[in-house]
């Protein structure tokens, strides 16, 4: 989160950021730009003003690839929810089938003791 501070407008959209991210976002945008990575930008001919738009489109970049993970994971925690409350709906009809088995066997034999 440090990287993209530095870099004009895009430190001021960040700074508006900040307070939406996670920890986790600010650490994974600041391991995924290293300072160092755009001093290697202005020194390989390109100026400020592409370092920043490079900078920017890959922020906006990481963003989206994590506002993707998280619907992603979020879709993955609503089927497995589902799933689960479809194998305990099962297992519950199961169960009342089996008590109403055993019911009924348990009303035979004693229809069967009182005909003898």
């Amino acid at each position: 989160a440090a990287l993209y501070r530095e870099s004009g407008s895009l430190g001021r959209m960040a700074a508006a950021r900040d307070r939406e991210l996670p920890s986790s976002y600010a650490a994974l945008l600041s391991s995924a730009l290293q300072p160092g990575d755009k001093t290697v930008l202005l020194a390989d001919g390109r100026g400020p003003a592409t370092t920043r738009r490079l900078l920017r489109s890959t922020t906006e970049g990481l963003l989206a690839a994590m506002d993707a993970t998280e619907a992603s994971e979020r879709q993955q925690l609503a089927a497995e929810a589902t799933f689960h409350a479809s194998v305990d709906g099962l297992a519950r009809e199961s169960w009342v089938s089996l008590a109403a088995q055993a019911q009924a066997a348990v009303s035979a034999r004693e229809a069967a003791a009182r005909a003898e």
